[in-house]
């Protein structure tokens, strides 16, 4: 609509001859008037018809006009309903303005011309129709589309208006005699009622129609000869107590009269106000002049001038009529009683108006009601405050802080409603509940609150209100007082300089001594100690009072004192504040920290303050004195952030009886986890706040299970975000030394109490996992980060399980280390005696490394292995445990040890050596002698070299024992020289064995003692070295910690067929195979000759035993030259030392046989040879001695092996 009339208006003025033409015709035609203050009634425009009749003309159209009214009830709340007024104001007004510009431009344009033959009768109402159709004419659709627009406003207008006078004839007028009406006939009903009321209105069209005036002034005369009695009528029973039903009708009755009189009479008599101006483009003074003249001569007289009343003064005038006459009849009818009165109806105007009258005279022309009342309407219930029957008594002087006082509410009545209690303070309202502080009484007639202390928490307006709810309304009783509380200050006392300091003993300086507070309504006497001089105080957020303080270097320069300051502020009340400090100074012999950075010179041993910028807390250096110098400490930061710190004080009250406790610690976890998810919370100051935030809250909450889901997940979010990695450093900050118990177990048992007293359901957070197994279950199995805890008749089991807290928790870290993460279990049965968990551990466990299952001993504040019991290696990351706490899993830093072993070996290892040193000079000695047949060559060229090898793997190994002490190069270097060397020990074995076993099964196949150097050589030395080149190569070039173990100095063992030492394993596994398999091919061979043997003859039991001792001896010989024993070393690695006593058992065995091995060698290869010991014998020139056993079955068995 705007648009088109903006079209007009814009076309219009081009056509004209621009806007300065269009001025000028409306200004010499006298369209442009002043302001216009005539207080006639019968002019149609004046200020006092537009600014006060103009209002009650709005007042009914948009204030108790049905059509109106039911627009607002369509509104979602009443706040929209308003703002509905508030937009259509502005859009009427600028409706308007563009109405008025059209005007302007349609008279500039038409001025002078006569438009009674083309327009007829109905000229001044089609006048703006054929104005948009001559302007737009040749813009084809325009003149459709601004058509269209105005008669789709005034359809939606009309529309609306015919269906709310259809509802209110359905509701008021049908429905009430006809209750059992269907809903299809009343929809048909309300239909029918539309259409007659549509009828009516184009009955009502014709009738304008013939009136003669504007359908626009005839539309705004029935609205104020309609509208204006309504108003009144509504005026008359909200403002006016006394007003009775029967002044209401009556009066009505007469407002109705008056208007239809004189809208009748004007439109009968055509008197509609004054003249309008010509229509001549030029008005000059002369025209002027005698139309003015023409006007006071014809102006009308008698009820001819009644009936000129403006029509903008019709609401005004009914409406006052209404209140008139509806007032003069309620007061000779007897006016309404107090009692009478609906509540919530009624705003004692003329009451405010004759505020300066006495009580009783207002009372007795009851133009007020006693009953001090507001009205409102919240969910279509009409609520109705009272203040007359509710007495409040409070203490009449000021309270003394810290103070218990008693605060008492009666009624006059039985109300039959409990009291509400409330404090309004700085601009908020709290209810008031039993607390720590407060205790609340309540009996039929009277209610009190006692304070254990006052403070300025509780100072404020205590308000008592009694609810009553009859039917739809609510009475409110109530009454408010304020109590007054003399305050105390919280007193921030310092020094400018803090630690002034004399360059010489005869300074005297003056030194600024400041007390601030925060700013309050309490006016305080401040008092300062003698010998300070006060200089008066500064305003702003907070006071601050100053003084100055004399100092004088020569008094007490040997620093053996400090002068003392106080300030003392006192309140009404006459209790006192005090703050006292002592100015260290710091004399000329004194030590001292020099300036640094924010901090300035500081007395040594003491510790130096600065207030946190933009932060609560403050930041702390101290000044220590080592071997008589002074130097700084590391800063110590307390600096928390205002919202986190905000949130903590609100935690500390909540329980003090302001409010309910569920509903403020549902407050404090919104906000706290908003600080958490927004903030980052640096250094250990903003941790622990936050952690005593949930410590706080967990701890007043204890016995109230009524939180709410929301309630519970944000306490659960906030714990979670504490958790994060950004935080580490934080957790991991040194405490203060007054601390009884870490940060991280204060939060881990408040987590759990809190989980374990809350209505809690299953929430999966980032850093936190709460789950809940069901009480029906017959055992509970629960996982969450891959951590299964099993339970069996528990009853409902509540789970935590933590991520990265067990990095925070105290533990010995030169003992053990976490390995799992901190899961906390609760049961509703709490006689547990088994509980399984099973854990995923954070590194893998290394060989010979203890794990321990602890839970968290709150009463030593430590991890206790009472009660929780590991399952071994076999089970490693599963523990059982006979109650409920929380539990962990610690590593040790060491594996365990052998008692003994180390002392063990090398006293092995060194007769080892020994014996193969003299094995070695014997095989040299005797080789000539005793190597004359292909079979010993290859005996004692393999026993050499097999001796050779284990006594270089050996000095290697005892040159190593001490890793810490060797360098990287020769850890590694003797890493490979024991690789290669222990290699090449089993590979000569090896060859050893394969020539028994070849001489063994082919009798008759010799081998060239060519071929077999070259094959001993082959596999004795070139298969070692390819396996050691290879896994150098393949392991990083032989890099520490894959091919090598610094701390070990031998090859890695990282898990099943894992590390480098498996290419060591495999390799000795086989050819250790082998060699039994070639043992035990001798010893069948053995027991088949003796079986042939006494087929053929008869053999006596001395022979079959010395049969037997022959195949013992071959084991006995055989075993230590072939590497037999070193089957106790997979024996060793397929056994933890976690595994108990068989591990231990195994390694000592393993440790004796192949530490003895070098000496084995020597009993077996050689002393055990008959050859070898004659050949000695010779060499020494010494008597043969009798051939022992071992000789002789020596001799047996070479000949067996020939046979």
């Amino acid at each position: 609509m705007f648009a088109g009339q903006l079209a007009v208006i814009i076309v219009g003025v081009q056509r004209t001859g621009g806007v300065s033409e269009v001025w000028r015709k409306v200004k010499e035609g006298n369209r442009i008037s002043g302001l216009d203050l005539n207080p006639d009634p019968t002019e149609r425009h004046t200020f006092w018809t537009l600014g006060v009749g103009g209002v009650f003309l709005m007042l009914s159209l948009y204030g108790v006009n049905q059509a109106q009214v039911q627009r607002y009830l369509s509104a979602r709340s009443e706040r929209e309903a308003v703002r509905s007024c508030y937009m259509v104001f502005p859009s009427l007004q600028l409706a308007l303005a563009l109405s008025c510009v059209m005007g302007l431009v349609m008279f500039a344009r038409y001025c002078g011309e006569d438009f009674s033959e083309k327009l007829g009768s109905s000229s001044r109402d089609a006048m703006v129709i054929y104005f948009v159709m001559d302007m737009l004419q040749g813009l084809p659709g325009l003149p459709g589309l601004f058509i269209a627009c105005l008669f789709s406003a005034a359809l939606s207008t009309i529309s609306s208006a015919f269906n709310s006078l259809a509802t209110v004839t359905m509701e008021d007028l049908i429905k009430p005699h006809f209750p059992s009406m269907s809903e299809a006939r009343a929809t048909l009903v309300s239909k029918a009622l539309a259409l007659s009321y549509g009828l009516l209105c184009l009955a009502m069209a014709y009738l304008t129609h013939l009136m003669g005036d504007s359908v626009l002034l005839v539309a705004l005369k029935i609205f104020g000869m309609v509208g204006g009695p309504i108003l009144g009528l509504f005026c008359l029973g909200m403002f006016f107590p006394c007003a009775n039903s029967i002044g209401a009708v009556a009066g009505l009755g007469a407002g109705l009269g008056f208007a239809f009189w004189v809208g009748i009479g004007s439109i009968v008599t055509h008197s509609s106000g004054a003249k309008r101006l010509p229509p001549s483009c030029h008005v000059n003074a002369t025209t002027a002049i005698q139309t003015a003249l023409t006007n006071v001569t014809s102006r009308p007289t008698g009820l001819q001038r009644f009936y000129s009343l403006s029509y903008m003064w019709y609401s005004a005038f009914n409406c006052l009529t209404v209140i008139l006459i509806g007032l003069i009849i309620s007061f000779l009818t007897g006016p309404m009683k107090e009692e009478e009165a609906t509540p919530g109806t009624l705003y004692p105007l003329l009451g405010k108006l004759l505020c300066f009258l006495p009580e009783h005279l207002k009372k007795k022309l009851c133009c007020v009601t006693p009953l001090i009342q507001s009205v409102s309407k919240v969910n279509g219930h009409t609520l109705v405050s009272k203040q007359s029957v509710v007495n409040l008594t409070l203490p009449s002087q000021p309270v003394k802080y810290n103070a218990s006082t008693k605060i008492q509410c009666t009624t006059l009545e039985d109300l039959n409603a409990e009291p509400n209690w409330n404090l309004k303070r700085d601009g908020k309202e709290f209810l008031i509940t039993n607390g720590r502080i407060s205790t609340l009484t309540k009996e039929a007639k009277h209610s009190s609150i006692e304070l254990k202390t006052t403070d300025e928490l509780w100072e404020g307006v205590y308000i008592c209100l009694f609810e009553q709810h009859i039917n739809k309304t609510i009475i409110k009783n109530k009454a408010s007082a304020p109590l007054d509380v003399c305050l105390l200050p919280k007193i921030e006392i310092s020094a400018e300089p803090r630690f002034p300091r004399c360059t010489t003993t005869e300074d005297i300086f003056y030194v600024n001594v400041k007390c601030k507070i925060k700013k309050t309504t309490e006016n305080y006497t401040v008092e300062w100690t003698e010998g300070v001089s006060p200089n008066g105080h500064t305003d702003g957020e907070t006071l601050t009072y100053q003084a100055q303080k004399v100092v004088n270097c020569k008094e007490n320069s040997n620093g053996s004192g400090s002068p003392a300051v106080s300030c003392t502020m006192k309140n009404i009340c006459k209790q006192n504040q005090t703050r006292d400090m002592k100015i260290e100074v710091i004399y000329v012999n004194d030590p001292f920290c020099a300036p640094e950075g924010d901090w300035s010179e500081t007395k040594a041993d003491f510790t130096a303050e600065l207030k946190c910028s933009e932060k609560a807390g403050k930041r702390k250096r101290k000044c220590s004195l080592n071997n008589g110098v002074a130097t700084w400490d590391e800063e110590v930061s307390e600096c928390i952030e205002k919202d986190l710190n905000n949130v903590l004080e609100k935690a500390r009250i909540s329980d003090i009886g302001l409010g309910e406790l569920k509903d403020n610690a549902a407050e404090v976890l919104h906000e706290f986890e908003t600080i958490t998810t927004t903030s980052k919370l640096p250094g250990y100051a903003n941790l622990e706040a936050s952690v005593d935030v949930i410590s706080t809250i967990e701890d007043k909450l204890q016995g109230q299970n009524q939180m709410n889901r929301t309630s519970i997940e944000n306490f659960i979010i906030s714990s979670s975000h504490l958790l994060n990695k950004s935080l580490e450093s934080s957790w991991n900050a040194t405490p203060p030394e007054n601390k009884s118990s870490t940060v991280a177990e204060t939060y881990m048992i408040a987590v759990e109490k809190f989980i374990k007293r809350s209505n809690i359901t299953n929430i999966p957070k980032e850093n936190l996992i709460v789950d809940v197994c069901n009480k029906s279950a017959e055992t509970c199995s629960v996982s969450s980060f891959d951590v299964t805890i099993s339970i069996s008749n528990a009853g409902e089991v509540k789970t935590a399980t933590f991520r990265n807290l067990q990095n925070y928790l105290p533990y010995n870290k030169n003992e053990s280390e976490p390995n799992s993460i901190v899961v906390s279990a609760t049961a509703e049965n709490k006689s547990i005696d088994h509980i399984t968990i099973e854990f995923k551990l954070i590194n893998p466990r290394p060989r010979n490394v203890e794990l321990k299952c602890v839970f968290w001993d709150t009463n030593l504040k430590r991890w206790s292995t009472d009660g929780c019991e590991w399952l071994g290696p076999f089970k490693e990351s599963s523990c059982v445990c006979k109650h409920l706490s929380s539990f962990s899993i610690l590593m040790s830093k060491k594996p365990l040890d052998v008692p003994g072993l180390t002392y063990v070996t090398y006293a092995a290892l060194s007769v080892s050596v020994l014996s193969l040193i003299i094995n070695l000079a014997i095989e040299f000695i005797v080789w000539s002698d005793v190597v004359k047949t292909s079979t010993s060559y290859l005996r004692h060229t393999a026993h050499v070299n097999i001796s050779l090898c284990l006594l270089i793997a050996d000095l290697c190994f005892l040159a190593s024992s001490q890793p810490k002490g060797i360098s990287d190069l020769w850890c590694r270097t003797s890493v490979v020289l024991k690789h290669f060397c222990f290699l090449a020990m089993f590979f000569w074995m090896f060859c050893l064995s394969a020539t028994l076993l070849h001489r063994a099964v082919f009798l008759f196949h010799k081998v060239s003692k060519k071929n077999y150097l070259r094959f001993s050589l082959l596999i004795g030395y070139v298969c070692p070295l390819l396996i050691v080149f290879i896994t150098f190569l393949t392991n990083n070039g032989g890099a520490e910690g894959m091919y090598y173990s610094k701390d070990s100095c031998w090859l890695v063992y990282a898990g099943l067929f894992k590390g480098s030492i498996f290419t060591f394993i495999i390799p000795v596994g086989v050819i250790v195979f082998i060699n039994i398999f070639s043992m035990l091919v001798v010893i069948m061979k053995l027991i088949s000759h003796h079986a042939e043997i006494s087929k053929k003859t008869d053999i006596s039991a001395e022979e079959e035993k010395a049969a037997a001792k022959t195949v013992l001896r071959t084991v006995v010989l055989l075993t230590p030259i072939f590497g037999v024993t070193w089957i106790f070393g997979f024996a060793m690695l397929a056994l933890d030392l976690t595994s108990g006593d068989i591990a231990y058992a195994v390694n000592y065995i393993f440790n004796l046989l192949n530490g003895f091995q070098g000496f084995f060698i020597l009993l077996t290869t050689c002393l055990g040879d008959k050859m070898t010991r004659e050949a000695l014998q010779r060499y020494l020139k010494k008597p043969q001695s009798p051939e022992s056993s071992v000789s002789e079955s020596s001799t047996k068995l070479e000949s067996t092996v020939k046979k």
